[in-house]
């Protein structure tokens, strides 16, 4: 199987695996949404997004090593080990401060979750190493089964968790089950084992190489959640549960279709080492499927926003409509940048991935908290510029390393142009003509209108890539 074989399989298995966690995540989001309030949610979301920095952290980026450098039994042992007491210490530390900071700031309901939650850093760890060797082999499929196991289960206990009255507990409860399960089934699944004569002569490469891996994805992940920080710190829980809620359908959006080609691209990129030429043409190509797909759905999301949000998670979060809809403007811009970090990793030294990080971070987290000055609409706003900032930061290093011209740009994107213009442009069409029906109709033709429209260019998508794969 070659390359191209092997990338169009792996993104089958990603697909199966983000879309099976995703929807459950999905389902018990609805099912949470008309069980809570704004401030459980937010509470819970202002959790998540300090564990998030914490879990880059113990993560260090090591794991890469093995993906483009070396992969031995001695250095997955080190990295093993290295990380799981990053991420046990951390966990001790969260426990203590985390919650002595947020009563501080009158979070209390956040400072008993981080509690309970700080645990998980050091079982997320245990599965970082077996996942990066199945990666490196492209064995997507034995990671989508697991997730899809693990994630069905922590649904259903959580689903379950709520029915009986755990409130925002039904959210920890979830992703603790989620993780444990997932742990247990990867480690079933893989052969490797780490031992206990571990032997760290050598290990200052490995940290050398991870330390610019980390310092990039800890500034990418900080940037990622400063605006829920900034929001929850400044503006109250209430106010970032209507934010999360908006940004946490992107976000499963985003998973389902936008991050599926992601997981494979690293991978699959770092076969291409030394070859600028075929590097080039498998990011150009990459960046026209996702844009493909992604653009033409973000644009009929941000028509139907508000319908969707107050139909499907309750009349409640209808301040959340406007929030979704910018985001939709942040996925829409995505596949800009999508595959910028697999490009720099595979033909770039390490280093050059901590300094397009600094350079694109500094300047998005700067956005978000000058956003923060003007509340929750700047910070909105501050995110559609923060998806410019990512192209823009991107465009130099991707013409030195892989001489990708601007112009090669627009050629890749025609067929996703021109499939949102046409959903657009028929949904518009069809929401003047039908002003003077009543709503439920008006609405109900739109979708229909809009929703051909959208399987009619996924179709010509897959048919794009079926011609591909037979002439390969």
């Amino acid at each position: 199987m070659n390359d191209k074989h092997r990338m169009i399989h792996g993104v089958k298995w990603a697909a199966a695996r983000a879309w099976g966690m995703r929807l459950s995540s999905l389902l018990v989001f609805m099912v949470l949404t008309r069980l809570l309030s704004p401030a459980d949610i937010g509470a819970v979301a202002m959790v998540s997004a300090i564990l998030a920095i914490l879990l880059a952290l113990s993560e260090l980026g090591l794991a890469d090593y093995l993906l483009y450098a070396e992969d031995s039994e001695k250095t997955r042992n080190q990295i093993f080990f290295f990380q799981l007491t990053v991420a046990a210490v951390l966990a001790c530390v969260t426990f203590i401060a985390a919650p002595l900071m947020l009563d501080f700031l009158g979070r209390h309901d956040s400072a008993n979750v981080i509690k309970v939650l700080c645990w998980s850093l050091p079982l997320a760890t245990l599965t970082m190493v077996h996942d990066a060797v199945l990666r490196k082999t492209l064995d997507f499929k034995t990671i989508a089964v697991r997730s899809l196991i693990s994630s069905v289960a922590g649904a259903m206990t959580g689903i379950a968790a709520a029915f009986a009255g755990a409130g925002l507990w039904s959210i920890v409860i979830k992703h603790l089950v989620e993780l444990t399960l997932m742990a247990v089934l990867i480690w079933r699944a893989s052969s490797w084992r780490p031992t206990w004569q571990i032997d760290f002569s050598g290990f200052k490469s490995i940290i050398s190489y991870g330390g610019h891996i980390a310092g990039a994805r800890m500034l990418d992940v900080l940037a990622a959640n400063l605006d829920d920080l900034i929001v929850g710190g400044a503006m109250g829980q209430r106010e970032l549960g209507i934010y999360s809620v908006g940004k946490r359908i992107y976000q499963i959006c985003n998973d389902l279709i936008g991050a599926v080609t992601s997981q494979v691209a690293g991978p699959v990129f770092a076969r291409a080492q030394g070859d600028i030429a075929q590097l080039r043409g498998m990011y150009l190509q990459a960046m026209r499927m996702s844009a493909w797909l992604v653009m033409p759905f973000y644009t009929t999301l941000l028509l139907f926003c508000p319908l969707i949000v107050p139909l499907i998670f309750g009349a409640q979060w209808q301040d959340s409509v406007w929030v979704l809809q910018l985001f939709c403007v942040v996925g829409f811009l995505s596949p800009l940048s999508q595959f910028n970090w697999a490009v720099f990793m595979a033909a770039a030294p390490s280093r050059i991935s901590l300094f397009y990080s600094v350079l694109r971070n500094g300047f998005s987290m700067a956005a978000l908290l000058v956003g923060g000055l003007f509340g929750m609409n700047g910070i909105l706003f501050s995110q559609i510029g923060r998806s410019i900032i990512l192209f823009l930061t991107g465009r130099g290093y991707l013409f030195r390393y892989v001489q990708i011209h601007l112009r090669s740009f627009p050629a890749a994107l025609v067929p996703a142009l021109m499939s949102t213009g046409l959903i657009a442009l028929g949904v518009l069409l069809v929401r003047m003509m039908t002003t003077g029906l009543v709503p439920w109709l008006s609405w109900g033709l739109q979708m229909l209108l809009g929703g051909a429209l959208l399987l009619a260019s996924c179709a010509l998508l897959y048919r794009s890539i079926r011609s591909q794969q037979i002439s390969a």
